[in-house]
């Protein structure tokens, strides 16, 4: 013999996010026909965002909720919860946050209710609740696992079920809103409000969707763990930028050069000729080898040596490698003279360790001999990657001065014909300091400043510094 409906006066209904709850208003029309009293709390279409962050909406809306039952109760009317997705959310923390709330009977559908949720303390201990409570859960539902990922008030009761000796758990191949249609209804949902009884429910297996859903969110914690260390690892290596990284994000790098010719001097045709370059290469990603420097030397120069200081700036001797292509590489200096200039770009790559995010090296010349053509003249080299800034410094020896070309103290024609106009770059008032900003010089492109000293360089040299654009 079918048991008969329950006592209860009103049946209260609670919906869920982002809907306005259609399905309310048609199981309302079916139950007032059968006259049972409804009633329905509506907060509105309520957005993911404030469901992700409630704070004070929540407050409100558990605020109208227990102003409507106490209602109910000031009437002496026993109630029938009926709440889906954030609903079922909802009465669950009026309950265990107000235990002056009483109903008769709840049925939920869709809940995003914590699996660890103590219902048995809601209704045996504080007798909150009267009669039975029904958990009608989804398993091809993925809000409730989704919900329980995102945010660790909610859980996956509505589709794992309560888990709680208090609750009747049952399971149907239905998603998110499959409880609302009308077969549905008509087959469970109604004894389940009225009767508090589920017949002919069916348990169904989870779908692949669900079940890794499920799994993920019983190992949160280790999740988060993994998805932190993602995070930082990605983090790091961004803000690390290895050289790998270089074909995706800009990778740059800045010389700073010094270009110390002081210790020279010249008495008579005896020049006794000694050179020290101090360059730092900064970078903005760590390369992942030694930096790759090329000497070029001009006519009358020997090999340098060269050294890379360590960390507590001392010189450690590092040695070059012939470049296999000196003997044919030049330099072509632009001049208005059909018979341009050639100088041999005659040199050694040196392997510079790289510091960190930095590269510094000494490059000392020394040439005791008779040359005439024997001093101060250029040097050249090419990043590794794109070379953003530039700056040289030259010192001169007591009583030598920069020697200005076609009105500049460095030769025209340093820079690809882009830059030829010096936009980019500055001459200081003393004529020894070339900077160079926003180059954007793309990778291995030659760079070649050239410059020419007063009361150094024969007459025969002063010509070759008349460079055209």
């Amino acid at each position: 013999m079918d048991s008969q409906p329950s006592k209860a006066n009103v049946v209260y209904f609670i919906h869920g996010i982002r809907t306005y709850a259609n399905w309310i208003r048609r199981f309302r029309a079916d139950l007032k026909s059968k006259g049972v009293e409804c009633g329905a709390r509506s907060y509105g279409r309520f957005p993911l965002f404030k469901f992700l962050f409630p704070g004070a909406y929540l407050q409100d809306i558990l605020k109208m909720l227990r102003s409507d039952l106490n209602a109910y109760e000031q009437q002496g009317k026993t109630v029938t919860v009926v709440a889906h997705s954030f609903g079922a959310y909802l009465i669950y923390r009026l309950l265990r946050d107000d235990q002056s709330i009483r109903i008769h009977r709840l049925v939920l559908c869709g809940a995003v209710i914590q699996r660890r949720a103590r219902w048995i303390d809601l209704k045996l201990h504080r007798k909150q609740i009267d009669e039975q409570i029904v958990n009608l859960c989804g398993v091809s539902d993925p809000f409730p696992p989704l919900s329980e990922l995102a945010c660790r008030r909610f859980g996956a009761s509505g589709v794992a079920g309560a888990g709680d000796p208090s609750v009747d758990d049952y399971y149907f191949d239905v998603g998110h809103s499959g409880f609302f249609t009308e077969e549905f209804y008509r087959k469970y949902f109604e004894d389940a409000i009225l009767r508090g009884e589920v017949k002919g429910a069916v348990d169904a297996d989870y779908t692949r969707t669900v079940s890794a859903l499920l799994y993920l969110g019983s190992h949160k914690t280790v999740l988060k763990i993994a998805s932190a260390s993602f995070v930082v690892l990605i983090a790091a290596t961004l803000w690390i930028r290895p050289e790998f990284l270089c074909s995706v994000l800009k990778c740059e790098m800045n010389v700073y050069r010094q270009d110390d010719l002081s210790g020279s001097f010249k008495r008579g045709d005896v020049r006794a000729y000694s050179r020290v370059i101090q360059t730092s290469y900064q970078f903005n990603y760590l390369p992942s080898g030694p930096y790759i420097a090329k000497t070029t030397i001009p006519a009358g120069e020997i090999h340098p040596d060269v050294f890379a200081l360590d960390d507590r700036n001392a010189k450690k001797k590092v040695e070059g490698d012939q470049d296999p292509a000196a003997s044919t590489n030049v330099v072509k200096l632009k001049s208005s003279d059909e018979g341009a200039t050639k100088v041999p770009a005659d040199g050694h790559l040196f392997k510079i360790p790289v510091r960190w995010y930095r590269a510094d090296a000494i490059f000392e010349y020394r040439n005791e001999n008779a040359q005439p053509n024997s001093g101060p003249a250029a040097s050249s080299f090419n990043g590794r990657q794109t070379l953003e800034n530039l700056e040289v410094e030259i010192r001169l020896p007591e009583g030598v001065s920069l020697l200005p070309c076609n009105g500049n103290t460095y030769a025209s024609g340093i820079l690809p014909a882009k830059y030829a106009d010096r936009k980019f770059c500055v001459v200081s008032k003393a004529g020894q300091v070339l900077t160079c900003s926003n180059l954007a010089l793309q990778p291995e492109t030659n760079i070649f400043y050239q410059f020419r000293v007063n009361g150094w360089d024969a007459e025969s040299d002063k010509a070759q510094c008349d460079l055209s654009e």
